[in-house]
């Protein structure tokens, strides 16, 4: 597992704010490795792109990476605007 706010090498490890917050690939391996997550326990989702914090009974969103929703927002106005141009010209 990684942490956000370390480095690969456990030598060279550093903890983030004396926090440190493990980092899943997404929410399925969220609960495969927090399936009794604590109160106020807190992960990097890399598939939402969101720092959650379980909140005693689900998973809230505590930050949204901004440039990760700016990503998904483009491709989905890439999409919209394909569609939108390929029907003007059919």
């Amino acid at each position: 597992m990684r942490y956000l706010g370390m480095s690969e090498n456990a030598a060279n490890a550093y903890p983030l704010d004396t926090t440190v917050i493990p980092v899943v690939e997404d929410a399925t391996a969220r609960d495969e490795a927090f399936p009794d997550p604590e109160d106020n326990q807190r992960v990097q989702n890399l598939g939402t792109g969101t720092i959650q914090r379980w909140d005693g009974a689900t998973w809230v969103t505590d930050y949204i990476n901004s440039a990760a929703v700016s990503t998904a927002c483009s491709s989905v106005q890439s999409v919209a605007i394909s569609a939108a141009t390929s029907a003007a010209g059919a």
